[in-house]
């Protein structure tokens, strides 16, 4: 079987950010580049590449519309923060990661055939473990709801013998808190 997925809830970890925490990283703005993540990793990038993947400035404690929760908006891609050295953004950040990936936050997926998981990129950190993509297909299906303005993910994995969804399927009266 294909290996596991964890899934981090960024509002939870926030939630349990000392007051001291929350207070210091209230306003920060944070750079986002894979390009970054995947250098850490030891891809090389052209300079075209480079220019085309320069990233994005998001700020590192957002609100989600509608519920109005506080998340932490951090992940590997996750750079440098805005106007601080270096090296001192970069703690910061490793240790909100560390912080956000506790057990406590976190839900680990064992996939079996035909399952198919939903979450809320903005508020969720995720990770795949490594598996054998020979065997097992990794189907991503990014989705907008425009009804509840949600973001919505959407895995699938498929395997002999797997359930197959029609191909325009969407979920019903699905809300997410």
């Amino acid at each position: 079987m294909p290996a596991d997925t964890e899934y981090a809830d960024m509002r939870a970890a926030y939630d349990a950010l000392s007051a001291e925490m929350k207070a210091r990283c209230e306003g920060l703005r944070v750079h986002h580049s894979i390009a970054y993540s995947r250098q850490t990793l030891g891809f090389d990038f052209s300079e075209s590449e480079q220019d085309a993947l320069k990233g994005a400035i998001h700020p590192l404690i957002r609100t989600i519309p509608r519920s109005n929760r506080r998340s932490l908006y951090v992940a590997s891609h996750a750079s440098r923060i805005i106007d601080w050295p270096v090296p001192e953004g970069r703690l910061l950040l490793r240790e909100l990661i560390e912080h956000a990936t506790q057990r406590p936050f976190v839900y680990r997926h064992q996939w079996r055939e035909g399952d198919l998981v939903i979450w809320d990129n903005r508020a969720t950190m995720h990770r795949a473990m490594p598996f054998d993509d020979t065997r097992y297909k990794r189907e991503h299906h990014p989705r907008h709801s425009p009804a509840c303005r949600r973001h919505l993910q959407g895995l699938r994995i498929r395997g002999r013998g797997a359930p197959s969804l029609p191909a325009k399927s969407s979920p019903v009266g699905v809300e997410i808190p």
